[in-house]
């Protein structure tokens, strides 16, 4: 990542840093697909929070080779690309029924599709992004200030500078999250609002598909979130849980699909890398897909694809669904 290092250290493998003390914990075992190094995750009985365990000052660098990011600004074969895009959008819609017009963060903005829709609607838009191409490309299409950074911080931002701070699939992967809430609660106007969205621990997906769920995503993510632990977390740090919710149309049936078939198959996520739109070798796998090759792959699924939509959104009626999305307001 244009010679930059990620260097983290994470709790011991018994110490729960929302407990603050040592707990039982159970344990799981996730692989990781681009090295397939195996790492733990372990869960505090308490709380529920999970961590992944990783050694002092461990080098997450290889695990975000710039692909991650995308070829050209682009991750997934075009159709996935039309779908992404409209969920994107959608995010935005969202935010605009909260508050018409303002001033808004978005941490991990990635490509920036959301961040577009909201400034075509009169928006002030401000993003961070960790990889430098990423920032470059998105600053330079929206023409807006993209920051790269893993640490707000360093922004300096005013006090209560912020209506809104969004945080899309962001959190698990940030190493010292009350550090983040606390410069979050500062920048955000009071009665701001704060929008998370993270993976489901509590979710049925993950109790089914265990180390085998897809959202596990180890070494990335650092922490492993459930509704009963995220509420926890936001209110010791001043936010007001305005609303939580586990149905997720853009990532929770896929999710739950993925997940099960891990459980019948040994090449671990594969329909994701199919999904990618950069060919590249993977074990057996070579991923990138022709559109005819994918409606053949998702009509050969199709009683998999039917079992994991109702497991998900039955699931999701009792805040069991594989994405949480909680909104909050600074206090």
């Amino acid at each position: 990542m244009n010679g930059q290092t990620i260097n983290v250290t994470q709790p011991a493998i018994d110490y729960c840093i929302q407990c603050q003390r040592k707990v039982p914990y159970q344990t799981l075992v996730n692989t990781e697909q681009l090295t397939q190094k195996k790492f733990t995750v372990v869960q505090c009985q308490q709380c529920g929070l999970g961590w992944t365990v990783l050694p002092p000052n461990f080098d997450l660098t290889p695990f975000y080779p710039e692909e991650y990011y995308g070829n050209k600004n682009r991750r997934f074969h075009p159709l996935i690309e039309w779908l992404i895009s409209f969920f994107r959008r959608s995010r935005s819609w969202m935010i605009m029924r909260k508050i018409p017009r303002g001033r808004i963060l978005d941490v991990g903005c990635g490509r920036g599709l959301m961040l577009r829709e909201l400034k075509r609607n009169g928006w002030d838009c401000y993003g961070t992004e960790y990889s430098p191409q990423a920032a470059q490309a998105t600053s330079e299409v929206l023409n807006i200030p993209v920051y790269v950074t893993a640490d707000i911080a360093s922004c300096r931002f005013q006090d209560g500078y912020f209506d809104v701070v969004s945080l899309w699939h962001v959190f698990e992967h940030i190493p010292n999250p009350q550090n983040i809430l606390k410069e979050i609660r500062r920048i955000l106007k009071p009665r701001g609002v704060l929008i998370v969205e993270v993976p489901n621990l509590f979710s049925l997906q993950a109790k089914i598909a265990k180390g085998k769920w897809i959202h596990l995503d180890s070494p990335r993510h650092f922490f492993h979130y459930s509704i009963h632990n995220l509420k926890i977390i936001l209110e010791a740090n001043g936010f007001e849980v305005q609303s939580m919710r586990t149905l997720s149309f853009e990532f929770g049936p896929f999710g739950m699909l993925q997940s099960l078939l891990n459980l019948f198959f040994p090449q671990q996520d594969f329909i994701y890398f199919l999904m990618k739109n950069k060919a590249r070798k993977l074990n057996h796998l070579k991923t990138g897909a022709s559109l005819g090759k994918l409606l053949l792959l998702f009509f050969l699924l199709s009683p998999f694809i039917l079992v994991s939509m109702l497991l998900e959104f039955g699931a999701s009626c009792l805040g069991r669904g594989g994405i949480l999305r909680v909104i909050a307001k600074a206090i």
